[in-house]
């Protein structure tokens, strides 16, 4: 922890990644290791006597940091020169959490490994089921299971952090899983709400990074300024006044990717009442531009909002057509009010791959 902290920037660290750094978790662990290696700190130095409940003065001073509310440490530069001169190895992180690398045949044969009795003790999410061969699975027994297949070692439930349904879901949804909402819960906003948690929990974003991704998520910021370099008018409508224009992620954005987020080419303009109908997957569009329209949808909407005569259709480019594949497979006719038959009768065969 003390190399770490000497050599970072300006001599500050966050404490969970100094944590880290040991091989921990959370900010617990390093104001219990500061607080013991400072009492040795001031006993050495013959200052313990004016530190008693406060021994961790002696490394340096504790603060918030504005932007993400963290509690970080600027370590003394003298006590940071006095490591260096050590010439002490820095330790490499040790590996926690939940591993980043696993794949959808991990996941498929930790499937095949709780099929035929495998349990897991890890608590899951109380919000969604994953679905998979007429089944409904627990995203972190999956995940849990997959990463005891990949790294030969349980994953228990303290190595499960508190954004880890948002971790789980992002790595189910990479390899083609369908995550359900358990009956009674809220729509997709309760991922998204998971999602953006995670963001802002995260250390590798400097503020204007977190702020530009929370912002895509309400179609503002630079998505919308790529989306209309791209755009010109609703593509159903052609209203062109963008002022009245919602710019829609195409690939949702709590399946997207930190590039996938602020893409342009993932976005639509599309007046409010159609961006509501393309979310929820009443609507979708073909390659060329065409409108498509759930058999769920109410008749009566079709023509009280005039898509009985949609706007002739303008072709989309290859890279909007690769996240327009995304939505139809995984969006149109499946969210809320929209899913499929098959999801309807039980969902036996709500994962067809």
């Amino acid at each position: 922890m003390l190399v770490a902290h000497a050599a970072a920037p300006n001599l500050v660290l966050d404490a969970a990644k100094l944590a880290r750094h040991a091989g921990h978790k959370g900010e617990q662990f390093t104001a219990e290791m500061y607080a013991r290696v400072g009492r040795l700190l001031a006993e050495a130095i013959g200052r313990d006597a004016g530190l008693q409940g406060a021994a961790t003065r002696a490394i340096g001073r504790a603060s918030k940091d504005p932007a993400t509310g963290q509690t970080q440490w600027r370590m003394y530069s003298a006590l940071a020169e006095a490591v260096r001169q050590q010439r002490w190895e820095q330790r490499v992180p040790a590996a926690v959490g939940i591993p980043s690398s696993i794949s959808r045949t991990d996941i498929l044969g930790a499937l095949h490994g709780l099929d035929a009795g495998l349990r897991s003790e890890v608590a899951d999410s109380a919000s969604f089921v994953v679905l998979h061969g007429g089944r409904r699975y627990g995203p972190r027994t999956v995940i849990a299971a997959a990463a005891e297949r990949l790294a030969g070692h349980k994953l228990e439930s303290h190595d499960f952090s508190d954004d880890a349904d948002a971790e789980c879901f992002r790595i189910l949804r990479s390899a083609n899983f369908v995550l359900r909402p358990k009956p009674g819960l809220a729509n997709m906003a309760v991922v998204e709400e998971a999602e953006e948690q995670a963001i802002r929990r995260r250390r590798d974003l400097d503020a204007e990074q977190m702020a530009e991704l929370l912002r895509s998520r309400w179609g503002q910021g630079i998505f919308r300024q790529r989306v209309e370099q791209i755009e010109s008018a609703c593509r159903v409508t052609g209203l062109l006044d963008r002022r009245h224009l919602c710019a829609s992620h195409i690939k949702p954005w709590q399946d997207s990717d930190d590039r996938e987020k602020l893409d342009g080419a993932n976005g639509l303009l599309l007046s409010p009442h159609l961006q509501h109908l393309f979310e929820r997957g009443y609507i979708s569009f073909t390659d060329e531009g065409s409108l498509l329209v759930s058999k769920r949808l109410n008749p009566a909407v079709l023509s009280a909002w005039g898509l009985s005569k949609p706007a002739r259709g303008r072709p989309l480019s290859a890279a909007q057509r690769s996240y327009l594949d995304y939505h139809r497979r995984m969006v149109f006719e499946r969210h809320e009010g929209g899913r499929r038959a098959s999801d309807r009768a039980g969902d036996a065969e709500a994962d067809r791959s």
